[in-house]
């Protein structure tokens, strides 16, 4: 299990510059477009990237195969997005789902980058 245990780690260590350099894009864009950029930014998103990381690192560890690891993980994504408020504002979630998005990861996460990329 040490064997698995360093494949966990290193595919999280890999994961992390990866998922930065593909915000580093989406985050000069939203700037160009928002003209406003905040440097701090560059900094402040590496929490919610090491949090995507890990769970993309757990999904993929629990998996079977690629395609169910890749099915996963977008399924948990959209679920993410959906209840912490990337995908409709808060406002227009559901009461019960309004209730708990505070406390689940994705607005969390979502806050995180938006805070990253707006300064707000």
């Amino acid at each position: 299990s040490t064997g698995h245990f360093h494949i966990f780690v290193a595919n999280f260590l890999s994961c992390i510059p990866a998922l930065y350099m593909a915000f580093i894009p989406c985050y000069i864009v939203l700037s160009i477009i928002c003209k406003t950029f905040n440097p701090l930014g560059l900094i402040t998103v590496l929490p919610a990237i090491l949090v995507i990381s890990l769970i993309i690192n757990i999904i993929s560890s629990i998996c079977q195969n690629e395609f169910t690891s890749n099915m996963t993980i977008l399924a948990v994504t959209l679920i993410i997005a959906y209840i912490g408020g990337g995908i409709l504002p808060q406002a227009m979630l559901p009461s019960g789902i309004q209730g708990i998005s505070s406390y689940i990861p994705g607005n969390y996460l979502i806050t995180t980058i938006a805070s990253a990329i707006f300064g707000a």
